[in-house]
């Protein structure tokens, strides 16, 4: 019986196409060949409604294993106007590896960074920078914030919980943040995850609004100021900014931005260009 399980297993496992499934799969495409299943369905059940159940059964198989039912969906798929693509699922194409950074609102980032005098538009460049005055108290956060005790000790006070009840994990998925067996966060790295407690705790005293924020919110802001990182915390290296581009399976290529230490390979940001 075992062997012939695991006989199944391997076929199945040829039959899949990662690219198009799983974390990587096109809510478009799904929806779209889903219709289409269910308007073979009806036809079929005219002639026999058995016939017909036993074809949307199999082709619900297909569609799961392999993404798609019609060959060359992600190609046709492309060409849909946008209007469609955000009425099936908008969104539907954030990149699965940066989980942490999906949260999303409506608040302008940019502005409220601005009118609390954290940024500023740069003197020399046309860009936005750090206010000297922000910059001074969150690069001695950043500093307090590099060694477990004080971590710990931030931590067990913005929850208000026993600091032995926190605990971390460096994994190569990320670096994760434990209160005792419940994991209550994952960020790209122990690096960003110090620029965030840096940020928190400069942003909760500076910013009278923090309070009245939501956590999407809340994370728009903290993600928004680790572009600004120009060392790694954890190591001191210098952070290095690098565009990629990579290829969605049923829109244009998307083009993604990661900022990430030279000296330890700590990823500190990392986001799509729109």
């Amino acid at each position: 019986m075992y062997r012939v399980n695991e006989k199944v297993a391997a076929l199945i496992n040829r039959f899949k196409q990662p690219e198009y499934t799983g974390e990587n799969r096109c809510f478009p495409c799904t929806v779209l060949n889903t219709a289409i299943a269910l308007a073979g369905t009806i036809v079929l059940a005219v002639i026999s409604p058995i016939i017909a159940i036993t074809a949307f059964v199999v082709a619900m198989g297909i569609i799961g294993l392999r993404g798609y039912l019609v060959p060359g969906t992600p190609t046709l798929v492309t060409y849909l106007p946008d209007w469609v693509h955000n009425r099936i699922g908008p969104g539907s194409h954030q990149d699965p590896l940066h989980e942490e950074e999906t949260a999303q609102s409506n608040l302008a980032v940019e502005e409220t960074l601005k009118q609390a005098r954290i940024i500023e538009e740069c003197d020399d460049v046309d860009d936005v920078c750090l206010t000297d005055e922000f910059e001074s108290d969150w690069q001695l956060a950043l500093d307090h914030f590099g060694t477990r005790p004080n971590q710990r000790a931030r931590l067990a006070e913005t929850l208000d919980i026993a600091p032995e009840t926190i605990s971390f994990e460096k994994t190569d998925s990320g670096f994760f943040v434990h209160v005792g067996d419940v994991r209550a966060g994952r960020w790209l790295s122990e690096a960003a995850f110090i620029v965030d407690l840096a940020s928190e705790q400069v942003l909760s005293t500076g910013l009278p609004t923090w309070e009245q924020y939501q956590d999407a919110e809340r994370t728009e802001l903290l993600v928004a100021l680790r572009t600004f990182v120009e060392r790694c915390p954890s190591c001191g290296g210098v952070i290095d900014t690098d565009e990629s581009v990579r290829r969605s399976c049923c829109r244009e290529n998307i083009v993604t931005v990661d900022g990430v230490c030279s000296a330890c390979n700590a990823t500190i940001f990392t986001g799509n260009v729109s």
